[in-house]
């Protein structure tokens, strides 16, 4: 029991190491401060998943070798197939859950669904080597040194205010499921009208060519009927966006701020809803012009 509360213990450690790391590396690269990951507070739950894993499943493989070089290569490449593993599932699930890419490698060189990259992975190994012989022996050593009564009640207030935290995160994160849900509907709408409306025109064209002959065009009176659509359609967007703007745009949340990719890529649904209106509507007024 007492092992295991240990562990359970060093994932809220670890992960709050990770959290500053990713941070520190995030904030380097935007040349601002960026609170990473999913929860408000200095906790980053992958890292301390992927901490705990490594501990348990790494310590053989470390223990399985008397040689210290030897140990040290199996021990880099086993971290990096298993963080690989964490990472990838971590990225599915909560893709699945909230419909949003919390993270994507995609433009990085040699990487699988764009949830990992070779990148990483190196970096994994080289963690995995620093973390099996430097920082899990000492995580040890100084737990033991810390009261099992001190130990517990440290345990439960971190419990406590994790899931409150927890709880919060994954209320936000619904919401931009939801954010995320809407626009693509929205997206589907769009491209299902714009198709049907494309045949149309090509369909009307055919027909003009023929009534025009006869000097009995009447196509104006229904290009204009779809122009007002369009305009109506565009109004019902520009209100869904300036609804979503506080979010999307001008004042992202925490979870937004510290998932930069989450919020480029809503910002990107809105910018494609936005070309595809103009798309639409440029080739009604195009056919208009070409008939008339």
């Amino acid at each position: 029991m007492n092992t295991f509360l240990n562990y359970v213990l060093l994932f809220f450690v670890y992960s709050a190491i990770g959290w500053l790391g990713e941070s520190i590396y995030c904030s380097v690269a935007a040349k601002k401060w960026i609170n990473s990951g999913f929860l408000k507070g200095p906790i980053c739950p992958i890292y301390g998943t992927g901490a705990v894993v490594m501990s348990v499943c790494l310590s053989p493989i470390k223990q399985a070798f008397d040689i210290k070089i030897f140990a040290a290569i199996a021990v880099f490449f086993a971290g990096m197939v298993i963080c690989d593993i964490v990472e990838f599932i971590t990225s599915v699930l909560m893709e699945k859950l909230f419909h949003a890419r919390w993270w994507d490698y995609s433009g990085k060189k040699f990487n699988i669904q764009g949830r990992i990259c070779l990148t990483h992975t190196i970096y994994w190994g080289i963690a995995s080597v620093l973390f099996m012989y430097i920082a899990d022996p000492v995580a040890f050593k100084i737990l033991k040194y810390i009261p099992l009564t001190a130990r517990n009640a440290i345990l439960a207030l971190i419990l406590f205010v994790f899931a409150a935290d927890l709880i919060n995160a994954v209320r936000s994160a619904m919401d931009i499921r939801a954010l995320s849900k809407k626009l693509q509907k929205l997206s589907d709408n769009i491209a299902a009208a714009a198709e049907t409306v494309f045949l149309t025109v090509e369909e009307k064209y055919d027909e003009l060519q023929f009534t025009v002959s006869k000097g009995t065009a009447k196509f104006g009176a229904w290009t204009k009927e779809v122009n007002s659509q369009l305009d109506e359609t565009k109004d019902q967007l520009q209100s869904f966006m300036d609804s979503i703007s506080s979010k999307a745009r001008k004042k992202p949340g925490r979870i937004m701020r510290g998932f930069p990719y989450l919020e480029t890529g809503l910002k990107n649904q809105v910018s494609l809803l936005e070309e595809l209106m103009i798309e639409l509507k440029n080739r009604i007024t195009d056919e208009d012009d070409e008939m008339f």
